[in-house]
């Protein structure tokens, strides 16, 4: 049924997640504000409820001095690019918002209001996703292409609209870079799941990521790694683990390539397998001795082959999998007592970090099962606690790295509607594909084509070499507080919307 879907379909879904997801950082904003205060607190609403009535009024001089130095700060920096004038849709709500922001970041709020500020924000940002558009024409053509439409996003963490826009350019420039793998392959490595996560688990994960890469960069000449998180709803528990898509120096064995090791014949695909979880694991846990030094990879095959042999035979002892050869996949092991399922669960839990490893063979699949991480999140938008905690874990954190051959490709960037090139495949009729940009257009004045691209949809002046006038009013003039939005006191409401 997914093969089926239209990219009007995908929108709607997505639309849906955003809506979801919108609902439920409110919902964190208005659980901040309750609560009891100490005098502290007290003091500073009371200050930032002085700061709001002065805007209000216009009898601010400090708002007016900085919306004098903001403007001729704005200028200067655009003049290059032959900006004469402050823009108009920068409208006065949203220069109130600026300046409420720079007033908080000076007096600092403190307690309950701190975390109510942050996530008011939050909401805000996510409140005026998409609200406008910029338009492009095909100049090279003019009126035998229609314009196209891209989206201004709030590049939120969460957003399912901008993430989703991310997660195909990221894919469309990892699927671009194929060329240079010489046999790819794709590895999962995973640990166990935890009850909380926060800024040091990923830095942790990342740094123990790169310590296994750095040991077995002889194997790996490179590629993109990303750290991906899954919730689980019934145990309340967090899955951090990595995707890697790797450069390697040889081919995996097939089926009939077999190696005497452990007692017992075995493919040389699992001999490899065993290794390599080898050394994740000990990256882990000192269970298994000394963990093993930098560009150590050799060990396990020359002066450790004893200690990893003695390992081996452990996970065949306290296997939780048996193969089953009708249906070629591991199954549960049958007849065990429950004594005996908690024994070997916790042998496993203490001495394994299980890794998964396959060739790549359809390139498109893999660049997408790497970075589909980046609306991950979506699954988790409805729970306010797992929102609250994974936007406060990876905020700041960077979950998508290049390494080795591919060193300094920037993947994961910030969606960017001044260049849409981004957005997909920029086609005019003529081939020249010479788009300029024409203004900022109102939600209501595009719709998406059959092929999934944005196009303005209302009859335009497309010659217009500057922003040209829109039959509806700008989105920016409607961000207004839904009733919904409004608590019935302003201790915290943004004066953005007027």
């Amino acid at each position: 049924m997914q093969s089926q879907e239209t990219e009007w379909d995908i929108y709607q879904n997505r639309l849906r997640l955003w809506r979801q997801l919108q609902a439920t950082v409110y919902s964190i904003w208005q659980a901040a504000t309750q609560g009891p205060e100490d005098g502290r607190e007290e003091e500073w609403r009371e200050s930032y409820e002085r700061e709001q009535a002065l805007l209000r009024s216009d009898q601010n001089p400090a708002y007016d001095a900085w919306l004098e130095k903001h403007v001729a700060a704005w200028l200067k920096r655009n003049s290059k690019n032959g900006a004469t004038e402050f823009p108009a849709h920068y409208g006065e709500g949203y220069l109130r918002r600026l300046y409420l922001d720079d007033w908080c970041k000076k007096n600092k709020p403190v307690g309950k209001w701190a975390r109510a500020l942050k996530w008011e924000k939050q909401c805000f940002q996510l409140l005026h996703c998409q609200g406008e558009w910029i338009g492009y024409r095909a100049e090279c053509c003019g009126d035998k292409t229609h314009p196209i439409a891209v989206p201004i996003g709030c590049n939120h963490r969460l957003c399912p609209l901008c993430n989703w826009n991310r997660s195909r350019k990221a894919q469309r420039r990892c699927a671009s870079l194929f060329d240079r793998l010489t046999h790819p392959q794709f590895i999962t490595l995973t640990t166990p799941n935890v009850r909380r996560i926060s800024k040091h688990t990923f830095h942790l994960y990342r740094k123990r990521v790169r310590q296994f890469l750095a040991q077995h960069k002889e194997m790996f000449f490179g590629g993109v790694y990303a750290i991906e998180t899954t919730y689980n709803r019934t145990q309340k528990t967090w899955h951090v683990h990595a995707h890697v898509l790797v450069d390697a120096s040889y081919i995996l064995p097939g089926k009939d390539q077999r190696v005497e090791f452990a007692g017992r014949n075995m493919r040389a695909f699992d001999y490899i397998k065993l290794a390599l979880e080898y050394d994740w694991t000990r990256l882990w846990t000192d269970a298994l001795g000394k963990k093993p030094r930098k560009n150590s990879g050799k060990n396990v095959f020359d002066g450790e082959r004893f200690a990893f042999e003695e390992w081996v035979r452990e996970c065949r002892l306290n296997s939780l999998l048996e193969y089953d050869p009708r249906l070629k996949k591991y199954l549960p092991i049958t007849g065990l007592s429950p004594a005996e399922m908690r024994k070997r669960s916790e042998w496993n839990q203490k001495h394994r970090r299980a890794i998964w490893i396959k060739p790549v063979t359809d390139r498109e699949k893999a660049a997408k099962e790497v970075l589909k991480y980046i609306t991950k999140s979506a699954e988790f938008c409805d729970l306010a606690d797992a929102v609250e905690a994974f936007h406060d874990a990876t905020k700041g954190a960077r979950l998508i790295q290049t390494f080795g051959s591919w060193y300094g490709v920037d993947l994961d960037t910030k969606t960017d509607a001044s260049h849409p090139e981004d957005w997909g495949e920029l086609r005019c009729f003529c081939g020249d594909n010479w788009f300029v940009r024409m203004g900022v257009f109102h939600k209501r004045d595009v719709r998406m084509d059959a092929e999934g691209r944005w196009r303005l949809h209302r009859v335009f002046d497309h010659n217009s070499g500057s922003t040209v006038a829109r039959p509806t009013i700008r989105a920016l003039d409607e961000r207004v507080i839904p009733e919904e939005f409004d608590y019935g006191h302003s201790r915290c409401v943004s004066q953005s919307v007027q």
